[in-house]
């Protein structure tokens, strides 16, 4: 006759379903009692007997399985502490092409900066003429030098924006080939230690800043910096006597910039870390779910969930709270220096007017730098631990080195290449688009 009911219910009638699991179970202890992978088997509550209630059934299966005495299959995911190594910034830029790529890149930087500061002060010298004297030149002139200085700015900030977005995709192509092709020769040991989720979120997360986001915030930020610089220089050249102050100005905001990115740094590490175990319970949930459903924990693995979820919402919460932290700051360091520089410059009534109010205007400015760039350099730095998560997994071991020769790999029938030409591995360590998109 065909047992028909829930898991609990069939231990609890004692019919060949219960016999069934019961001498399953005695295999499994004798396994155990041998010596045979005690290091990777969960320890199994008893199968209950016939006539044990199915409320205790029940009760006994609802819990999630204890890992065995001494026994770890994997280990806790591990992060990097301190500033971003050079190994991870060198094979970043690597990956964006070398030291040619980045000169390339710099002289677009500097030359847009040098452009955007020309203009400025000929517009300073144009509008600092005397209208009553005699002009050695028209205002057309002075137009059409503005109009030009304008306009090679823009041409050279547009082959910079197009460089930095053609080299920053490469970049993300090269690292992501490296992590497939680090994958797909890992040996199976690595994926039976290795939580889904960890890989999940290196091929996805952490793949997209690097491919995203890494290039344009390193951008932003040397733009920045390179704004910021020219505004000090600019304000010193003008009030040389505020020159001090800003020099010390600086130096406070750098160290309140060291303090502040020593925190944010480690907690976009936890916040990557704390990902992994939210995506590896999605991932066993949909991969079991009827085994979820046959032992009734579907609650429990929802309040899994629940908390995995709000250890990570901790994480970016944190990390909001540090922006702001800096932000409040920012803006008070940034108010007292503008104040300095209005007050040097009204003391100083030598100078020209034009000039003075240029001075003025960068003086004002130089709170939005210094906090633009102070934020963005931290978001920089932050999303350069995409690259160190992806770097951990670029070298893992391989089961087959690329030195050994092509008959050490199996080959396949000639049916099976006809047939699925399309899909697999090749031989020389690439993968083809089918493997690439699985």
């Amino acid at each position: 006759a065909v047992e028909v009911g829930s898991y609990s219910q069939l231990l609890a009638a004692g019919g060949a379903f219960a016999a069934l699991m019961k001498e399953a179970q005695a295999e499994d202890a004798e396994g155990l009692d041998s010596g045979s992978d005690t290091a990777s088997e969960p320890e199994q509550a008893e199968v209950p007997a016939p006539t044990q209630p199915a409320a205790a059934a029940a009760s006994t299966s609802s819990q999630p399985p204890a890992a065995a005495a001494g026994a770890k299959l994997t280990q806790h995911e591990s992060s990097a502490t301190g500033r971003v190594s050079a190994a991870v910034v060198w094979a970043y830029l690597s990956a964006l092409g070398g030291v040619p790529a980045l000169l390339l890149l710099l002289a677009g930087f500097v030359g847009t900066e040098l452009l955007r500061v020309g203009a400025t002060v000929w517009l300073s010298v144009w509008t600092g003429q005397d209208q009553a004297a005699p002009q050695a030149h028209s205002s057309l002139f002075y137009m059409g030098v503005y109009a030009a200085i304008s306009g090679a700015q823009l041409l050279v900030l547009q082959a910079n924006y197009l460089c930095v977005a053609g080299y920053g995709i490469k970049a993300g192509r090269v690292m992501h080939e490296q992590l497939l092709h680090s994958l797909l020769g890992a040996p199976m040991s690595f994926f039976h230690t290795t939580p889904t989720g960890r890989i999940i979120n290196r091929l996805t997360k952490d793949t997209s800043d690097i491919d995203r986001n890494l290039a344009g915030n390193l951008a932003f930020a040397l733009r920045a910096m390179l704004q910021l610089a020219s505004t000090v220089v600019l304000i010193a050249v003008g009030a040389p006597f505020s020159l001090p102050a800003l020099l010390v100005m600086m130096g406070v905001l750098w160290a309140l910039y060291s303090y502040f990115i020593a925190s944010m740094r480690q907690a976009k590490r936890l916040e990557a870390v704390s990902r992994s175990p939210v995506l590896s319970n999605v991932n066993e949930a949909i991969h079991g779910a009827a085994t979820i459903r046959a032992f009734g924990i579907t609650d429990w693995l929802i309040g899994r969930n629940m908390a995995l979820v709000n250890n990570n919402a901790a994480t970016t919460l944190l990390n909001q709270s540090l922006n702001r932290w800096l932000s409040v700051r920012l803006e008070g360091m940034g108010a007292l220096c503008t104040l300095l520089a209005a007050l040097v410059t009204v003391e100083q009534q030598s100078g020209q007017a034009a000039t003075m109010g240029l001075l003025l205007t960068y003086a004002l400015q130089i709170t939005a730098a210094t906090s633009m760039t102070l934020r963005v350099g931290s978001t920089a730095e932050q999303t350069f631990n995409a690259v160190e998560r992806v770097q951990e997994y670029c070298h893992l071991p391989q089961e087959l080195s690329k030195t050994d020769g092509s008959e050490n790999v199996p080959q396949q029938k000639a049916g099976a290449r006809s047939s699925g030409s399309g899909g697999g591995c090749r031989g020389d360590g690439g993968s083809s688009g089918s493997a690439a998109s699985s």
